[in-house]
């Protein structure tokens, strides 16, 4: 007379990608015993158990920033003036332009495989003279994690100033005065590119 009994439990827990955190299955109970068997019997027990984690995350990411400025503070005429005193005075041409950009990047926490924990239990007692009897395991656990960021960044700048082609002449008597203002361009292009990390 033969008495198996198997009882499997099993949980499986979903993964999320991007900041997430991958936790353990629930507990996984198997139970077999063979027992109270005649003499010369043969009996077998095979559990073979199998579980997989992937874990893909992958960022992908293009930024274009394109910055002109075109200032003048030049082209000022001053002639043909006839006495007196003649003065022109520009203002500053001021330009500032900031870009900043960030990159997204990976963060996962793999507690584990995400495999059921391990309690299992094989009796194999009571069986009869010149019986056979065998028991074969096999647990097999795989984590693989794969992350990936592709970031491309193009940061254009032209920037043009003039403060020349003034004109101050044929003027007849007095005093003749051209002044103009500074021109100034600041740019400024950061970059940040995301990074992945990966605990298990």
């Amino acid at each position: 007379m033969t008495n198996l009994k198997a009882k499997i439990t099993t949980a499986v827990a979903t993964a999320g990608l991007l900041a997430t955190s991958f936790a353990p299955a629930a507990l996984a109970a198997t139970d077999i015993t063979v027992s109270g068997n005649g003499a010369d019997s043969t009996n077998k027990v095979k559990v073979k158990s199998s579980h997989v984690m992937k874990v893909k995350q992958m960022n992908m990411t293009s930024v274009g920033n394109n910055v002109m400025i075109g200032q003048n503070t030049g082209g000022n005429t001053a002639s043909k003036n006839t006495g007196g005193n003649v003065s022109i005075d520009t203002g500053d041409a001021t330009a500032t332009v900031t870009n900043n950009t960030t990159t997204g990047g990976n963060s996962a926490v793999v507690n584990g495989c995400g495999c059921p924990d391990s309690d299992l239990t094989i009796d194999v007692k009571n069986n009869g003279a010149d019986s056979t009897n065998k028991v074969k395991v096999s647990n097999k656990h795989k984590v693989k994690a794969t992350q990936k960021n592709v970031t491309m960044v193009v940061n254009g700048v032209v920037v043009g100033q003039d403060t020349g082609n003034n004109t101050a002449d044929k003027n007849t008597g007095g005093d003749v005065e051209v002044t103009t203002g500074d021109a100034d361009a600041t740019v400024t292009n950061t970059t940040t590119v995301g990074v992945n990390t990966l605990s298990l």
